[in-house]
This record gives C-alpha cells, sequence and structure tokens, in this order.
C-alpha cells in the first residue's frame, strides 16, 4: 500500500470491511515538530488518492494550532493546515490530549466519523474514543432455545404410546409416513418442550466481580490511577482467575476421555466465527453470502462419473440381502444414542429419541422396514447441514474450509442397525483386508504403528534398506464415485433390497452450508460418501478395499491413508504405477504434494538412493 520511497515516516495504513462499508484507517507518528513534516504529508497525499473513506489518527506532536480558529504559530502548523483543508479532510480531536494542547488528532474525508471524546488514561497522553456512524449489528442479541433436558417425557411418551401407528400409516408411502411422523413429534416438542430466551453477547459473571467492576469505575473517576485503582484492579484480576478455575475444574471433573481432549484441543485451539470471506471479485461480510461462497466452494469437491465400470472378479462370496429391522432392535438404538442436543435437518436432537425410545420405536420400525423394502429414502435422511470449519492458512479464502456435516438423528439410528449387520457379515465372511485399521472394531492406529514397527526392524535385523512412501488421496471421502462404489458393495455380497436401498440413500443427496443462523441454497452433492453419516465410513473401506490386490509390495491402510514399503526399489515403482492405474480407474485421485518418502537404514553411513 506504502512504496518504498514513501515508507520514511512512521505509518501504518490498513482497508477495513465493517458491515459492508470499507474505508481506509491510518495511523502516524510525527516525532518533533522541529522535523520536516513534508516527508510524512506526501506518505498521507499518497494514501488519500483512494475512493474510500479514510480516517486519520496519530500524535502529530504541532501544540502551535488553534482548531477554533484554525490559526498556525510555525511553518510546520502552517503546511499541515493547508494539506487539511486542500484535502476535504475534517479535525474532530476538541479537548486537549497532553497538559493544554491537542497533539493527538483524528482527521477523516467523510461523515463517517460520528463523534470523538478524548479520554483519562494510564500514559501522559490521554486516549481519543472515535465512535463511528454505523450501526451495532449483533448476530443475534437474544435467542429462543429449546430446553429439552427439561421436558415432560412422561406426557410425550404417554401421547407416542397412545397413537394407533398401523391405521394412521395404512396406504402411505414412506415419505408420507416420515412426514406424519415428524408433525406429531413437532408438535409435541411445540407443546412439552420449554424455551428459554438467552443472551449470546453478554458473558455473565458472579456478584462479587460486577461489584468489583463497579467499584473500579468509581474510583477511576475520583482517584484515576491511584494505589487504592491498582490493589481493586489486582483483587479483580484475582477472582476472574479463581472463578475460572473453578469453572473449568467442575467441567472437567465428570467429563469422559474424549471430552477431556475435547476441551483441551478448544482451549490450545480456539475457535473463531468465519471472518470476511473473498473468492475472485466477491468480497463476502454478511452471513447469507459467506454460506453461499463456501457452499460453491465446497462443491468443487466432487467427482463427475465417467460412466464406466471397471471390470471386477467374479465373486462367490455369501451375500447379505435384507436387515431385520423389529421394534425391540430400534428401540436398543435409540437408547444408545447419546443425550446431546444437536443440530439436525429434521429439528429432532438425539436427546429427544433417546428419552421416547420405547414409545417411538413401534413407527420408527414400521418406517425403517418399509424404507428397506421399498428403497425410497425420506429426502430429511438425504439432506446435511455443513458447518465451515477453519483448517490451515488463509481465513480469507473458502477453500481453507473443511465441511463438516450434520444429519438426521433418526438417519443415524437406521444407519447404525444396517451398519451393526454389515459389519457383522463382512468379519464372519473375511472380506475386508487385514492391512486396514480404519473405522474397524478393536482396529486402531497403535495396532497398524506396531505392525508397521515390527516389518520396519525385521528388515533392519537382515541389514537391508527398507523403502516407504505415505500417499495421501486428494479429497478421499468427497471423491468417491457412487455407481462405482455400488458395484463394489454388490460385489461384495451386499445385494438385494439392501444394496438397492444403500443405492438410493448415497444418491441425490443435497446439503446447506450454515453460517450463524444463515443458510446457503440447498445445493446437490454429486459424489462422496457423507460425512458426518454412520455408514459413510464402512463404505468408503469398502470402495478402497481391493487396492492392494495387484500389490507386490507392503502396505498399511488407515481408512485412506496409505503406506507403501518395501525393501526393493523398483517393486516401489511398479506398485506406484499400479496404484496409479488403480486411481484412474475408479476416479480417485492423488495429492503428490502431500505425500512424503522415508527411507529407514540398519547403518548410519548408507548412501541411499531414491
Amino acid at each position: 500500500m506504502i512504496p518504498q520511497h514513501l515508507s520514511g515516516p512512521e505509518v501504518l495504513s490498513t482497508d477495513l470491511l465493517i458491515q459492508g462499508r470499507t474505508f481506509r484507517l491510518v495511523v502516524v507518528y510525527h516525532p518533533n515538530h522541529n522535523i520536516n513534516l513534508q516527508p510524512l504529508l506526501n506518505t498521507l497525499e499518497h494514501l488519500l488518492n483512494t475512493n474510500k473513506e479514510m480516517i486519520i489518527l496519530g500524535d502529530f506532536n504541532l501544540a502551535h494550532i488553534d482548531w477554533t480558529t484554525l490559526c498556525a504559530g510555525d511553518s510546520s502548523c502552517e503546511k499541515l493546515l493547508k494539506f487539511i483543508c486542500d484535502n476535504g479532510l475534517s479535525q474532530h480531536v476538541r479537548a486537549p490530549t497532553r497538559m493544554d494542547n491537542i497533539l493527538d488528532l483524528c482527521l477523516s474525508n467523510s461523515k463517517l466519523i460520528k463523534e470523538v471524546k478524548v479520554r483519562d488514561s494510564f500514559s501522559d497522553h490521554n486516549f481519543i474514543e472515535v465512535t463511528l456512524n454505523m450501526k451495532k449489528k449483533l448476530a443475534k442479541e437474544r435467542i429462543e432455545v429449546k430446553l429439552f433436558k427439561k421436558a415432560n417425557y412422561d406426557e410425550i411418551n404417554y401421547h407416542l404410546s397412545n397413537i394407533d401407528w398401523t391405521m394412521i400409516f395404512m396406504n402411505m408411502t414412506v415419505d408420507q409416513k416420515y412426514e406424519t411422523f415428524l408433525n406429531i413429534i413437532w408438535r409435541l416438542i411445540d407443546e412439552y418442550v420449554p424455551t428459554k430466551r438467552i443472551d449470546l453477547n453478554i458473558k455473565t459473571h458472579s456478584k462479587a466481580i460486577y461489584c468489583l467492576l463497579r467499584k473500579k469505575r468509581i474510583i477511576w473517576r475520583r482517584e484515576g490511577n491511584s494505589m487504592l485503582y491498582k490493589t481493586v484492579c489486582s483483587e479483580l484480576k484475582s477472582i476472574i482467575f479463581k472463578e475460572e478455575k473453578e469453572r473449568t475444574e467442575k467441567q472437567l471433573a465428570n467429563s469422559s476421555h474424549r471430552n477431556f481432549f475435547r476441551f483441551i484441543n478448544t482451549r490450545m485451539k480456539p475457535t473463531a466465527d468465519v471472518g470476511v470471506l473473498k473468492s475472485r471479485d466477491i468480497v463476502a461480510s454478511d452471513d447469507g453470502t459467506k454460506a453461499e461462497l463456501l457452499s460453491q466452494s465446497f462443491m468443487n469437491f466432487g467427482t463427475i462419473d465417467d460412466k464406466l465400470i471397471p471390470k471386477l472378479p467374479p465373486t462367490e462370496k455369501n451375500s447379505i440381502e435384507d436387515i431385520e429391522m423389529e421394534p425391540y432392535i430400534v428401540e436398543y438404538a435409540l437408547s444408545k444414542l447419546q443425550p446431546k442436543c444437536n443440530t439436525t435437518p429434521d429439528n429432532i436432537p438425539s436427546i429427544f429419541l433417546k428419552k421416547v425410545c420405547t414409545s417411538a420405536a413401534l413407527p420408527l420400525a414400521i418406517i425403517f422396514r418399509d424404507s428397506l423394502l421399498t428403497s425410497d429414502v425420506p429426502e430429511f435422511w438425504r439432506l446435511a447441514i455443513v458447518k465451515p470449519l477453519f483448517k490451515k492458512g488463509n481465513r480469507s479464502d473458502p477453500n481453507n474450509y473443511r465441511p463438516i456435516s450434520l444429519t438426521s438423528s433418526v438417519a443415524k439410528v437406521i444407519e447404525k442397525i444396517i451398519r451393526k449387520q454389515i459389519s457383522s457379515f463382512l468379519d464372519m465372511n473375511q472380506i475386508l483386508s487385514t492391512r486396514q485399521f480404519g473405522f474397524r472394531a478393536k482396529m486402531n492406529t497403535e495396532a497398524q504403528l506396531l505392525v508397521y514397527q515390527s516389518d520396519i526392524l525385521q528388515k533392519s535385523g537382515s541389514k537391508q534398506v527398507l523403502y516407504s512412501i505415505y500417499i495421501d488421496f486428494r479429497k478421499a471421502f468427497d471423491s468417491v464415485c457412487i455407481p462405482k462404489l455400488i458395484s463394489k458393495i454388490s460385489n461384495n455380497g451386499i445385494r438385494g433390497n439392501l444394496c438397492n436401498w444403500l443405492s438410493r440413500f448415497l444418491s441425490d443427496r443435497s446439503q446447506q452450508v450454515q453460517v450463524n443462523d444463515a443458510l446457503s441454497s440447498r445445493q446437490k452433492v454429486v459424489s462422496g460418501v457423507p460425512q458426518g453419516s454412520v455408514l459413510g465410513p464402512l463404505l468408503f473401506i469398502l470402495f478402497i478395499n481391493d487396492i492392494g490386490e495387484n500389490l507386490n509390495s507392503q502396505f498399511l491402510l488407515y481408512a485412506d491413508d496409505l503406506k507403501l514399503y518395501s525393501t526393493d526399489r523398483k517393486t516401489i515403482q511398479d506398485d506406484l504405477d499400479t496404484l496409479s492405474k488403480w486411481c484412474k480407474d475408479w476416479q480417485m485421485e492423488i495429492s503428490p504434494e502431500k505425500c512424503q518418502f522415508i527411507a529407514f537404514s540398519p547403518s548410519k553411513k548408507s548412501n541411499i538412493i531414491i
């Protein structure tokens, strides 16, 4: 913004975007009235060469100006007054900022500034408080939330238990049945779940803290930066620390292992709202535009089906075609839900379903059974609310956010029932590769590392160099081509009604991105296993299950992370070529920039040739 030949004076400049209004903020420091003012004015002249509104703040150290009559007492002051007049600027500070002098100025070229006040401070200069001519826009000062933990579940269960679901559902499609079920549930939620209005913008403190805050303000007005004021400040800081410590200890006292690490991560990596986003010529400052930009970015992850299904080897594996879906099975699955007030597309959190597990089991069993028989999957089960999660890099780049999908809690129940029976079938028939350690019972990263370490030590003991390549797939879960996945599902013995249902569940999915209370328009998802779903991980490892069938090197998988290793470099290269062909056939893509090579040698003096 400031060219090199004008960078001598002490000037900082930045362009700010607030509520769709862009202005330039410039902060200056002119050390002494005897120093030549012209270089500073030249720099400011350059910065003023814009169509943006401008605010200039800083210590000019020019005391000999009467800002009421605009009279100057020396040549430097005369230069500054001329500069202000020539550029149509206004000077807003009218009270002394150091002793009896106005040294700190606030200049602007528009009506952006509403009011300027000079306040007392701790230094020898008073500080300037500038109020901009903008309305304070909060996300939402007060919102109404449902208190599902305090709902009258006795009444809700009584009503659900006395409904003749067989009669109500007669001659209805699956969509109509689920819509009827939702309408009844929503009515009961409105009637028996209390609400509370909460303030999003006020952090509550104890009475002791509020008393000390009031005392601190009173002492400051009376005595300024006195010893009593410093004592009260120290006491306030101590009480705030003590209360925060007690709150944290209480929060962690009954936390699970998982919640403990989630708490640690939030403290080490505090979450932040989605800031201003930029994409080409679009600058998004409001939540609605941000949601649309992020939605477009997430849609770029998809893979368009090339309509070519690679030939799979014939199989005589056993098959699974149907899923048992009795009320007692549904009730058990409902009872195992986490008691969370989670966001879902159909506005039914898992805590509600858990509390009504017995009375809701029958209608859901009817809906689930009919859905599997007809392959009719309700739209809500194929819709996801996507929350953007910042990864790393520039926060203004939509591509630096990862989609986190929130799906229907009801859909997760049928998914859990299906996953349990599919997993049993796959384990019983030993279909999944023993080299896959991701998303499987009794398999984890530690088990994989033990196998990897054992292989490394074995080669090291035989005085051989082990070459290992870590391979990363680009947007692996989002890139899975659905028709190709279905062909693999069928080839692995999942057929009949179950295969048809999975095909429908994975097809014609849609999502909406949510930023605070704003939702993007609904977008069709062209590919990928649904992240945030229960079945997604299992279906992905089924899709990638045959990746090692034609590899001669040893390999290990953890979901989509692949380790390929061998003592022979040519074998590694041949397998990389084989892997490249597999990716081309199945429309997957490797991220070369994220792949890594490492060699394990038993000798420190080995000359390793890659």
